[in-house]
């Protein structure tokens, strides 16, 4: 805290304090509002998330600690976990240099970590047309785009695992000699099928988890 007063109000992402009045400026509305990082991507695409450390109505001081980091706990330094390892044999499983783990540690996510990966889709123009991003892909089932809204990008708070879809994109694609098959596409999906291919953007595979931004660029002029 910049200065010392009372919590006025505090959820995940804010945190306002009412000023105490004898460390007011004239003329200032006596409040500090302090906005907390949630789910940022670092450069190692690891989580920057701050959590609030204090109570409505509680009393601090300047320079007591408000929130968390992704390496703090109230305040003071905490990385890892304080684990109990034994190197003994245990009925025959550390055979081969196995390694026996406790079933707690599983459950509570001990060692589990959260990463925050940056996934990106572009819109080109080729030769034979622009590419286009839309939720209307040709061959592709309800259920593979469940997760998109009606532009074709998916949305925030969307749970999502290796080959769902996170963006539609189709790519013109020259006419050819159609195969049987083909022909039996073009029919049942329409013309669709056959002028454009899927190229969309997917989750990669052995990936899952949750969207938590999603940001659309356009260039000027267009």
């Amino acid at each position: 805290a910049k200065r010392g007063g009372v919590i006025d109000y505090v959820d995940a992402s804010r945190i306002v304090l009412k000023v105490n009045e004898d460390e007011l400026m004239p003329g200032e509305a006596g409040i500090d509002i302090y906005s907390l990082t949630k789910y940022t991507r670092s450069n190692q695409n690891t989580c920057i998330n701050q959590r609030p450390c204090v109570m409505l109505g509680e009393p601090v001081m300047a320079g007591d600690v408000l929130a968390d980091g992704p390496s703090t706990d109230l305040g003071e330094l905490a990385l890892g976990q304080n684990m109990r390892v034994a190197f003994m044999p245990w009925n025959g499983y550390n055979f081969e240099d196995s390694i026996l783990v406790n079933e707690r540690v599983v459950q509570e996510d001990r060692l589990t970590t959260i990463h925050i990966q940056e996934l990106a889709c572009i819109s080109r123009d080729t030769k034979l047309g622009p590419e286009e991003i839309t939720a209307d892909i040709p061959n592709v089932g309800e259920a593979a785009l469940s997760k998109l809204d009606e532009s074709g990008i998916v949305y925030v708070g969307a749970e999502v695992k290796g080959g769902d879809i996170l963006v539609g994109k189709v790519t013109p694609k020259g006419e050819t000699q159609l195969t049987p098959e083909e022909k039996l596409l073009r029919a049942i999906f329409g013309e669709k099928a056959s002028d454009v291919k899927d190229s969309s953007l997917r989750v990669p595979n052995g990936v899952y988890g949750t969207v938590v931004d999603v940001q659309v660029f356009t260039r000027d002029g267009v």
